[in-house]
């Protein structure tokens, strides 16, 4: 298996390993900046997630459409889950901490990831106890579920975690689980 550790989002789904790397033409999967998709049920005036990644079915075909992927970046050591709904609307589930915290990871966190454009660069066939080593506390791969590992990412000028997160490779875990169309976020550092 190659990229460890890795540098850019990797996903698995179905025994294949997707490796994504930055492009610069559309291929309706990115990194960060505004969604196409809306996450509701975040109390009123609660700091609102982060649009981390979208994942177009054409670069990992098990998805069956456009997912939106969010995280509580404002909210240390979160956890989140929430359902994609009908025309690209999310419903918040669960949420761990219920409050984001003033200054985490750093003060003045930008609101919106900068922007970049992702294709698969590569694919390989792969076991789930395989693609689960990327993760550095290892992952729980499910059946009929797409898993996905979003490194902190050194491009675009912005800082994912600030130094001491970025320096300790923290990485966003996404479990997605493709009957009941939840998403459910978490991260791991080394």
């Amino acid at each position: 298996m190659p990229r460890d550790p890795l540098k850019f989002p990797a996903a698995y789904a179905d025994g294949v390993a997707y490796f994504f790397g930055p492009t610069d033409e559309y291929s309706g999967s990115c990194f960060g900046g505004p969604s196409h998709a809306r996450l509701e049920g975040l109390p009123p005036g609660q700091l609102p997630f982060h649009h981390i990644l979208t994942i177009a079915a054409r670069e990992v075909p098990p998805l069956g459409q456009r997912v939106p992927f969010f995280y509580g970046m404002r909210y240390d050591g979160c956890s989140l889950s929430y359902k994609l709904g009908e025309y690209a609307v999310c419903k918040l589930l669960e949420l761990d901490p219920a409050e984001p915290s003033p200054d985490w990871p750093y003060p003045d966190y930008p609101p919106l990831l900068p922007y970049i454009p992702l294709r698969v660069a590569e694919s390989n066939p792969c076991s789930p106890e395989e693609f689960a080593k990327l993760a550095w506390q290892g992952a729980n791969i499910k059946r009929n579920s797409v898993t996905v590992i979003v490194p902190p990412l050194f491009v675009g000028g912005v800082s994912m975690w600030g130094p001491e997160g970025d320096g300790e490779g923290v990485q966003i875990i996404f479990e997605y689980d493709l009957k009941k169309k939840r998403v459910h976020a978490s991260n791991q550092c080394t």
